[in-house]
C-alpha cells in the first residue's frame, strides 16, 4: 500500500509539469469597446455584432512562436540578437506579475518536491502540505492575474498605445491613432485553463493523501506496522540513550 501510494504522489507530482507545458496558459481577446460595437450594430442592425480577436497560448506555444514554428511567428517577429526591454508603459504592473511568477515558480517547486519526497520517503503530512501550498499557490496565480487584467481591460495601462508606439514609432500620427483605436477596442488576458488542471492534480494530491489516512486507521495490519515501527523507533532511540548514558559514566570513572 505504502508503494502505491508513492508512486501516485510521484505521478501527479510530475503532471504538475505536464500540464504547465502542455495546457493551454493564457487566453487574450482584444475586442470592440462599447463606442465601436454602437457603429458596427448600427450600421449592420444585428445587435450581437462585433469584432473580436481572441487566441490562447500554451507555454509549448510560446516557445514554437519564438522559434518561428507557430503560424503567429510571422506577426510576431523576435529579433533573437536583441534583448527585451521591458516597456514603462507596463510598470504599474509589475509588482503583481513578479507575484504571479513567483507563484508559478513555488507551484513547479511543490510539484517537484512531492516528486522527490514521494521517491524518498513515505511520510505524508509533507506531501499533504506540499498539495494544499500547491492550491494556495493556483489561487494567487489567478487572482494577480485578473488583477492585472482589469487594469488592462479599463485601460489603466493603455497596450494598444504601447504597441501602435512600437509599429509607427511615437510621434503625431502615432498619437492620433493610438488615441482613437484605444477608445474602440478592449484588451483582455486571462488564465486559458492550465489554473484547472493545476487544481485538479494538487487537490488529487490532498483528497489521495485524505484516503491514505482514512484506508490505514480501518485496516488493523496498516495499524499493528505503524504500532511496531514506532515500537522499534523507540527501541532505538533508549539504546542510543543508554549507550551514551554508559559512555559518559565511563568517562566519569
Amino acid at each position: 500500500m505504502k508503494v502505491v501510494y508513492r508512486v501516485v504522489n510521484a505521478v501527479l507530482g510530475a503532471l504538475v509539469f505536464v500540464a504547465s507545458f502542455f495546457l493551454d496558459f493564457f487566453y487574450v481577446r482584444i475586442g470592440t469597446g462599447e463606442n465601436l460595437k454602437e457603429v458596427i450594430e448600427t450600421i449592420s442592425k444585428d445587435k450581437t455584432s462585433g469584432v473580436a480577436i481572441a487566441e490562447t497560448f500554451s507555454i509549448k506555444r510560446f516557445i514554437d512562436i519564438y522559434n518561428g514554428k507557430d503560424s503567429l511567428s510571422a506577426l510576431l517577429k523576435f529579433d533573437h540578437d536583441k534583448s527585451f526591454l521591458w516597456p514603462k508603459e507596463f510598470y504599474s504592473l509589475n509588482t503583481r506579475l513578479i507575484i504571479f511568477l513567483a507563484a508559478f515558480a513555488l507551484v513547479l517547486a511543490a510539484g517537484l518536491f512531492i516528486i522527490i519526497w514521494s521517491c524518498c520517503s513515505a511520510k505524508r503530512i509533507p506531501v499533504l502540505a506540499a498539495g494544499i501550498l500547491g492550491i494556495a499557490l493556483v489561487v494567487t496565480m489567478i487572482c494577480t492575474l485578473n488583477s492585472v487584467s482589469k487594469d488592462l481591460y479599463e485601460g489603466k495601462v493603455n497596450v494598444i498605445d504601447y504597441v501602435i508606439d512600437s509599429l509607427l514609432g511615437e510621434g503625431i500620427v502615432s498619437m492620433l491613432l493610438g488615441s482613437t483605436v484605444t477608445a474602440a477596442l478592449v484588451f483582455y488576458i486571462t488564465l486559458a485553463g492550465v489554473q484547472n488542471g493545476l487544481l485538479f492534480i494538487f487537490i488529487g494530491v490532498v483528497i489521495w493523501t485524505a484516503i491514505y489516512y482514512l484506508v490505514e486507521w480501518g485496516d488493523p495490519k496498516a495499524k499493528e506496522e505503524k504500532e511496531r515501527a514506532l515500537a522499534e523507533k523507540a527501541e532505538k532511540k533508549r539504546l542510543k540513550a543508554e549507550k551514551k548514558s554508559g559512555k559518559k559514566a565511563k568517562a566519569e570513572s
